[in-house]
């Protein structure tokens, strides 16, 4: 069937009109004419921007008619599937639902920072890319209810839906969508069917900015945390609320949080939300904590001999503000990583052993009688972060157990870390260091405390004779 045999029998099959080809009315594009006149003459051509030479574009073509066939597409051409193999190559037509989701993409990516900055002048403007009007004719039903889609789509979404004239040689001036433009946060959610989520994010980092002001701290602290303020149930919101008026109101109160005079507040409900509360109340205040009474964490340590005092207590867990006070000077300090290594210390003249892993090396530079201490933490990039940590908080810790010797002498008991601490740490000895590198080049091994035979590590932690104290040890 020729070009202009199938035009007619397009045109008859489906009574097309001049003012109304598909009840939504076709595009024109500005190439249709010289397609027109290019496809009439040419086997196919698979690139309009550029003249190829014949065998080039037949080998073209026949990659593009295998890839279309792997697509489910046809030859001869397709309108809004945006397949064209063997016709014309051109960006498929937008569809609503695909619209939908590129509004969505972006909502998601930026909603947060639009409801924290109250940015109202962002837009979202995207080409539909409507059909020529050769593929409209080879796909007439789809390319009117495409048509159609946007039709009703601007008809429901307070949204502008820019439409064009497009005129054709064979059909006429066609009405046709051509650009989605939604100006505003809540036109794009509208689009992407997210205004209720939107309404929420607005209504609820509105109400947290007039506690907390409206500055570049407080911008950041609402797009930083504006997900865990939508995700609070209506109650703990509320909660939150309050929470945040008082300590806004009594920024050094001094107080317990089972003190604070807030319905519903407990010790608890601060504690699993501290991270949230912290952030706002610094956004409104600059305070660096909630100017509450904090309990005194807890130390655990080991006496290793009664002679130290203690009342007879050999195993003991104290505030460390409690401990700091007590007044002990013991011969040698012991921190150890690893609990079950400070259970198993024997009897030590003078001796104590705390237990100081993670974190809890801040906790040891506070005690005035453990200023200067035998370290001994995992052979792994953990341990000599920790070890770091105790000495950059003016703690003299020498270390043991922490060597290359050590390490290489135990390779059999390596095992990987899968999330090794990669920071730099200046403090290390150059033994130590040595040490870190050993396992770093080795897929970052790792040698845990409790690995290393416990007759090893006492000979290595150098005890001695100091175990003998004439009945003065537990």
């Amino acid at each position: 069937m020729s070009e202009s045999q199938r035009s007619s029998h397009l045109t008859s099959s489906v009574t097309l009109t001049r003012d109304d080809i598909i009840d939504g009315r076709v595009p024109h594009d500005p190439r249709d004419a010289a397609e027109a006149a290019a496809d009439a003459r040419a086997l196919c051509r698979c690139d309009h921007r550029r003249v190829e030479p014949r065998a080039t574009r037949l080998a073209t073509c026949e990659r593009r008619l295998h890839r279309g066939r792997q697509r489910g597409c046809h030859s001869g051409g397709v309108g809004i599937g945006g397949c064209v193999v063997g016709a014309d190559v051109m960006t498929a037509p937008v569809t609503v639902d695909r619209a939908r989701e590129r509004a969505w993409r972006l909502f998601e990516r930026e909603a947060r920072g639009w409801a924290a900055s109250g940015d109202a002048g962002v837009g979202f403007d995207l080409p539909l890319h409507p059909p020529t009007e050769r593929s409209a004719l080879a796909d007439l039903d789809g390319t009117r209810e495409w048509v159609t889609s946007w039709r009703s789509f601007a008809a429901s979404v307070d949204v502008e839906v820019v439409w064009t004239q497009r005129s054709w040689p064979r059909v006429g001036t066609q009405s046709v969508p051509e650009r989605l433009v939604a100006t505003g946060p809540a036109a794009i959610a509208a689009v992407a069917g997210a205004s209720d989520r939107w309404e929420a994010l607005t209504s609820r980092l509105g109400e947290v900015r007039t506690i907390i002001g409206d500055s570049s701290e407080a911008d950041a602290a609402l797009r930083t945390h504006a997900r865990s303020l939508t995700a609070l149930e209506d109650a703990d919101f509320a909660r939150l609320i309050d929470v945040l008026g008082w300590l806004s109101s009594n920024p050094s109160s001094g107080r317990h949080v089972r003190e604070l005079p807030i319905r519903g507040i407990h010790t608890k409900w601060i504690e699993q939300r501290r991270g949230l509360v912290e952030a706002m109340h610094r956004a409104a205040t600059g305070a660096s904590d909630l100017g509450l009474r904090e309990p005194s964490p807890l130390v655990r340590l080991r006496v290793l001999d009664l002679a130290l005092g203690f009342g007879g207590l050999h195993d003991v867990s104290a505030p460390v503000d409690d401990l700091a006070n007590v007044q002990i000077r013991p011969d040698r300090v012991f921190v150890f990583e690893n609990l079950a290594s400070v259970l198993a210390m024997p009897p030590v003249r003078g001796g104590v052993v705390v237990h100081g892993g993670g974190h809890r090396v801040d906790l040891i530079a506070r005690l005035p009688w453990a200023q200067e201490v035998t370290y001994w933490g995992d052979l792994d990039s953990h341990g000599f972060a920790i070890l770091h940590r105790l000495r950059a908080r003016g703690v003299r810790a020498e270390s043991v157990m922490m060597d290359a010797e050590t390490a290489f002498a135990h390779r059999d008991l390596w095992v990987d870390d899968p999330t090794p601490n990669i920071g730099v740490f200046p403090l290390l000895t150059a033994g130590e260091s040595a040490a870190l590198n050993l396992l770093s080049a080795h897929g970052n091994a790792r040698l845990e405390q409790e690995r290393i035979p416990w007759e090893y590590a006492i000979e290595r932690i150098g005890i001695g004779d100091s175990s003998a104290s004439s009945g003065q040890v537990p």
